[in-house]
């Protein structure tokens, strides 16, 4: 990011933390609502402005209590639903009174990534459930904030995303279901001189892994402790970088970044080695493969799930529960060999 004197009275933030979704305990996670505060509390005691920090959270039931403590540092969190988020951004963020000199984006929760006409990270919001799959489109929102219109009101603008972006394994039905209930952002006007850091916990078709035991992101964790003593407006990219050689070190799935400036994308980084980075074209095809190969396998799973709820007879249901089995151990060695790919190994 470019060096430059930033006014804490002049610094927005939006901060989401969500654990807890209307699609039910299976997409429950523990450490996002705490993360969203101990950021919100880096910014606060860096002097930024309470009322300039828009804070949603969804807990858990047991952390219902992030909620009291971020009101008693004078913030006022609301619930991290579609319609709640959305007008804050399209009131407070996109319009175009709307001004500053920083604009950081934290976000905790479950995302995914779609590739129908073109790739897209999506997060998905508190309200989101098998039916509605309300998500923020990410790449739209980025884009929003970089037109004259709207992204001219903050030059400097720091995204952190500590969420997966798990390929949408579903049929293509479901997927373009998922891109209808998105909410997209339009840009507006011509590209401004904004510069944009955009630091994602997983790359694209990875997991970001969140510590249950501890409460938090690992992503969310590392990037806290390396703003630690750091001024409003870091040096982000090498902050990226060493949390990438961190994370290679301890044999984690590495980080990403994107850092734009207008509509220039200047530098986009998976940090893979120069082995990697020669054989990366052959890569991304084995896992678009890989990704076609999943699919059909899932739906090979739906078929043979409905044939033995069909089938009274108990020994050819045995045949196809053996079939079950073996589809399943197909599945987990393909995310094995997606994984590999992603990790870089």
């Amino acid at each position: 990011m470019t060096a430059t004197a930033i006014q804490p009275a002049k610094v927005y933030a939006l901060v989401v933390g969500i654990e807890k979704y209307q699609a039910g305990s299976a997409y429950d996670l523990n450490g996002p609502a705490n993360d969203a505060l101990n950021f919100s509390s880096w910014l606060l005691d860096q002097g930024v402005e309470p009322e300039h920090i828009y804070l949603f959270l969804s807990p858990l039931e047991q952390n219902q209590g992030v909620r009291t403590a971020a009101e008693a540092r004078g913030l006022t969190p609301a619930p991290a639903t579609h319609d709640r988020i959305t007008s804050t951004i399209r009131s407070r963020l996109t319009n175009e009174s709307s001004r500053g000199e920083l604009l950081y984006v934290f976000w905790g929760g479950h995302g995914i990534i779609t590739k129908t006409d073109a790739t897209v990270r999506r997060l998905f919001f508190a309200d989101t459930d098998d039916d509605t799959k309300w998500n923020l489109n990410v790449n739209s929102l980025v884009e929003a904030l970089s037109t004259a219109a709207h992204g001219a009101g903050f030059p400097q603008q720091i995204f952190l995303i500590d969420a997966c972006a798990n390929g949408f394994y579903q049929s293509l039905a479901q997927t373009i279901q998922g891109e209808v209930a998105e909410v997209k952002f339009a840009a507006s006007g011509e590209f401004g001189p904004s510069e944009q850091f955009v630091f994602f916990a997983s790359p694209d078709y990875g997991v970001a892994t969140n510590d249950a035991n501890a409460g938090t992101g690992q992503f969310s964790q590392a990037v806290l402790e390396e703003l630690k003593g750091q001024s409003l407006l870091p040096d982000m990219k090498a902050i990226a970088e060493r949390i990438q050689a961190d994370f290679l070190k301890n044999q984690k799935i590495r980080p990403v970044y994107w850092l734009k400036l207008g509509d220039d994308q200047i530098d986009v980084s998976a940090r893979m080695s120069p082995k990697n980075l020669a054989v990366n074209s052959s890569q991304i095809r084995k896992l678009q493969w890989l990704q076609r190969k999943r699919t059909n396998l899932e739906q090979q799973l739906d078929d043979v799930q409905s044939e033995i709820e069909a089938t009274p007879d108990v020994t050819i249901r045995g045949t196809y529960e053996n079939r079950l089995n073996l589809l399943f151990k197909q599945i987990e060695q393909v995310d094995h060999d997606i994984q590999v790919i992603q990790g870089g190994k």
